[in-house]
């Protein structure tokens, strides 16, 4: 009767087949001296012992096929009665009792724990979590064996085989064990994630805490207090909650539980101090690291001060990743502006490049030996990765150039918060370094790194002017090219011998401005967080509107400008009032009307200087405004719905909170750390600037790689290459490159390719882009878990538990109150005063702005485009609210508070 019982102590760990997932789980626990209470396991050939001549009946019931619930609770009645009504015979009753005497030295007097063990149970796949009996605080008598009988019937009871059957986990051949284990009456006891599965943060532990034995806490039944340990063992979040009861031992009957009231003075104390969460996670990591590195659901409990470790298994929703692999972090916060939705290959491929490009040259400026950044080219390829059609920043591949420059540490901060990400990026530079290599070789190269980059910033204004000059000579007769009449082979060459030598490979001076924002914005935040001003973010944000028309506000000015013309020429008014938008194209673009030519002229002049700035404008796929207005004359009908737009006034606003925000600060400010702030904010602003200014370069030497390649697949298609002129966008672009220079390797199979990608880019439409993403090991082996990266806001004190109130990053002042009105795509937009909820935003939006009240977005930062537009045009406006366009609709009315990030439903 050996193979009956199994004992850790004792024996080596059999097969999870004996003894079942939980216990399985124990045995390694215990093998690896963890502080696990004694414990014994009947087994599986115990279970079949026990039931004799019944397994056979059991397993027939098992075998057969069952269509619906209702067959299969007819089954597990069968099975549990079958096993209940089953009586121990006294030779399996009296090798417990002795297993009890040997392994526990019970003299009738100790209390045992009998559970559940099936052989799926607590593994990586199904927890089978609360399907399963358990009896606590149990003596050596008949009421034991009772509940050994009712384990044993739990493994086959409705829910379990409901579990089973919908999970499609086989019935063949179950077997249940059973684990008898010496009871620990808790003082404290909890549960403890080695992953964090409110977030799916791997590089979290998240310890549950209450008072009594656990099973208040596996149950839901009672509150707990939380804790949130980080990767560096540091409490980054606590929540203690008002523990009115405890589950304990029953005193009275003297066996089982009772839930008592706890006293005042204990109810709204910590659980467990800080010096008990720091062992616990100790045990935590131990555990973690003894299961391969699997993130573990652990329960634990502390009696007399000593912790002890009851069970573990792992998290079901992180069991598929291996903390042992490399972990890469994805995140497309700030990107998604630029890439929103789902992106062509042919974009992603066009950007991928550039990057690597513009990247390389930017840490050859700052003073990076050639052999350095060929070292890192692998980083250089990989900024940027391309996820379910989605574009991803690589942070792994950010932060390993980024230690090429001086000051790693605080830059790394800084890169975060221009960015746009919501937690810090957790990777270390090397601090392997010896003292004397400190001195004599990264001092030098460090003091050598600082003055490139302040050489670099002294001559700013110099190289922004330069690169502008030539920007321009190069681009300026490609502006309102379309190429119609040039070969494929003569536009790959006007792109190979000009567009990349001559612009992308002398993209200079917008990266070095990014480094000047990146620095002055992240020191101006600090700054201005060591000051005592209530509401310091919004206050930042304050001091840095008003400075004037920006390169981005430009040409929703310029529309305001034609609006407020037309207003003053009755027929052109009438004619925009009369007429839909392809009718206006007609009669304004496409044919010639002396009445109409002034209107046609300040047209045809904005498409021409703005056509580029569109919907997606960084997309190739995208159509600008120069091969569809449509949305311009939309644009224009809508502002003149509203009264005159004085664009005086609006800047004289913004001028006045600016003035205001310069006040509260400088009344903290005295002597030199006033010039310092003055110096830090001078600076700040005139980067953020000159970056609207060269992001709108950028959008222009897209357009013109739009135009060129238009051209392109238009070729393609007129030789039966491609179906349409659109599908070279399926395409990457060395792929387009190989077919017109004779080097393709898909040349005979070039339409099946792209139909193949246009189905998948299709289907990924259906699809939400997660923020954040790790991906564990290679990213082709797609282990990954999605980071959940919304503020956790139910302690904040603006936030009560209704539902109606919600809050985000703060971008621009103002308190507005008015209609909600959800657009998902500015083609859709029909707006006159509401405010805009929307998922996201680019640079083709901002003509939107003057026909709202307020914008709120799901995604963003303080330093996104859109922010940067509505602080200047004066829009109450708030970013970062996941979630807020399933929250609010359209005809909710609202208020929002583009100070504080309060949204309200009214």
């Amino acid at each position: 009767m050996e193979n009956i019982y199994y004992a850790a102590d004792k024996q080596e760990i059999p097969n999870v087949q004996k003894i079942g997932g939980k216990a399985l789980n124990l045995a390694i626990l215990t093998k690896n001296e963890l502080p696990v209470p004694k414990w014994f396991v009947l087994t599986t050939d115990f279970f079949e012992t026990f039931m004799a001549d019944k397994i056979s009946e059991i397993d027939l019931l098992l075998s057969q096929s069952y269509q619906n619930n209702e067959e299969i609770v007819k089954m597990s009645e069968k099975i549990t009665d079958m096993i209940k009504n089953t009586e121990f015979n006294p030779d399996l009753k009296s090798n417990i009792e002795t297993h009890l005497k040997e392994i526990f030295n019970d003299n009738g007097k100790g209390f045992f724990s009998v559970r559940s063990s099936a052989v799926d149970e607590d593994s990586k796949k199904f927890s089978f979590a609360g399907q399963l009996e358990s009896f606590l605080y149990l003596k050596a008598d008949n009421f034991m064996f009772e509940s050994i009988k009712n384990c044993f019937a739990s493994a086959f009871s409705e829910r379990v085989m409901v579990y089973r059957f919908s999970n499609n986990i086989p019935f063949k051949g179950v077997r249940p064990a059973v684990i008898i284990q010496e009871m620990i009456f808790g003082d404290v006891s909890g549960v403890m994630f080695t992953g964090n599965p409110l977030n799916n943060d791997t590089d979290q532990i998240l310890i549950n805490s209450a008072y009594g034995i656990g099973e208040g806490i596996v149950s839901g039944e009672l509150d707990s207090d939380l804790f949130v340990v980080d990767i560096s063992d540091k409490i980054i979040d606590k929540k203690i909650a008002n523990k009115i009861e405890e589950i304990t031992f029953d005193n009275e009957k003297g066996f089982g539980t009772i839930k008592k009231n706890i006293s005042n003075d204990k109810a709204n104390q910590e659980s467990i101090d800080e010096q008990e969460v720091n062992q616990i996670v100790n045990i935590g990591r131990k555990i973690e690291s003894v299961f391969k590195n699997i993130p573990q659901d652990i329960e634990w409990c502390i009696y007399n001060k000593n912790i002890y470790i009851l069970q573990s298994r792992p998290v079901t929703t992180l069991s598929h990743i291996d903390k042992n692999e490399i972990k890469s972090i994805l995140d497309n916060s700030n990107i998604i502006e630029s890439y929103p939705g789902v992106t062509s290959p042919f974009t992603f491929s066009f950007a991928s490049l550039s990057y690597a490009t513009v990247y390389r040259q930017f840490y050859g400026v700052m003073g990076v030996s050639p052999k350095k950044i060929e070292d890192l080219s692998y980083y250089f390829r990989n900024l940027l990765c391309y996820i379910n059609g989605r574009v991803y920043y690589n942070l792994n591949c950010w932060h390993a150039t980024l230690q090429l420059l001086p000051g790693y540490k605080i830059n790394s901060e800084f890169m975060d918060n221009m960015m746009g990400v919501k937690r810090p990026t957790k990777l270390e530079a090397d601090d392997q370094i010896t003292l004397s290599k400190k001195i004599f070789i990264e001092g030098p190269k460090l003091l050598y790194g600082v003055s490139r980059i302040i050489g670099s910033f002294s001559l700013l204004k110099r190289i922004i002017k330069k690169f502008i000059t030539n920007f321009y000579a190069v681009t300026n007769k490609y502006m309102d090219e379309k190429f119609e009449a040039y070969t494929s082979r003569e536009i790959l060459d006007i792109y190979s011998s000009e567009l990349e030598p001559k612009i992308l490979k002398n993209w200079k001076a917008p990266i070095i401005n990014d480094l000047y924002v990146m620095i002055y914005f992240g020191v101006l935040t600090k700054m201005l967080k060591n000051l005592d001003i209530p509401n310091n973010q919004s206050v930042q944000n304050d001091l840095l509107c008003g400075e004037g028309e920006m390169e981005s506000t430009k040409p929703t000015m310029e529309i305001i400008r034609i609006s407020n013309w037309i207003r003053g020429e009755q027929k052109v008014l009438e004619l925009f009032a009369s007429k839909n938008e392809e009718e206006l194209i007609d009669i304004i673009l496409n044919s010639y009307n002396k009445e109409y030519d002034e209107i046609s002229q300040k047209i045809k002049k904005y498409i021409s200087e703005y056509g580029f700035r569109c919907m997606g404008e960084l997309k190739l796929e995208e159509p600008s405004l120069k091969e569809e207005p449509a949305f311009l004359f939309t644009m224009l009908k809508n502002y003149l719905k509203k009264a005159p737009i004085d664009l005086n006034e609006m800047q004289s606003n913004e001028r006045e909170i600016r003035f205001k925000a310069e006040k509260i600060v400088f009344a903290q400010l005295k002597g030199h750390k006033k010039k310092i702030f003055m110096h830090v904010l001078k600076n700040a602003r005139e980067a953020i600037k000159n970056r609207e200014e060269l992001r709108f370069m950028r959008t222009k030497i897209f357009g013109i790689v739009r135009s060129m390649f238009n051209a392109v697949g238009k070729n393609f298609s007129q030789i039966g290459l491609i179906d349409h002129p659109k599908d070279i966008y399926y395409l990457h672009v060395d792929e387009v490159f190989q077919l017109v220079e004779g080097r393709s390797l898909i040349f005979s199979m070039i339409k099946e390719v792209i139909n193949m990608r246009k189905q998948e880019f299709e289907k990924q439409q259906e699809t939400e882009s997660p923020e954040r993403l790790y991906f564990f090991g290679d990213i082709c082996n797609n282990n990954y878990v999605e980071i959940i990266t919304d503020e956790d806001t139910s302690d904040d004190p603006d936030i009560d538990d209704s539902g109606t109130k919600f809050k985000g990053v703060p971008c621009c002042p103002g308190e507005i109150e008015g209609i909600a009105k959800i657009v998902l795509s500015p083609k859709d937009a029909d707006l006159n005063g509401e405010i805009l909820v929307t998922k996201r935003t680019d640079p083709g939006w901002v003509p939107l702005f003057p026909s709202v009240s307020g914008i709120v977005i799901e995604r963003g930062s303080v330093l996104s485009h859109s922010a940067v537009v509505a602080r200047e045009m004066g829009i109450p406006t708030i970013v970062g609210l996941r979630g807020i366009t399933n929250k609010i609709q359209t005809g909710d009315r609202i208020r929002i508070n583009g100070s504080t990030g309060i949204i309200e439903k009214l």
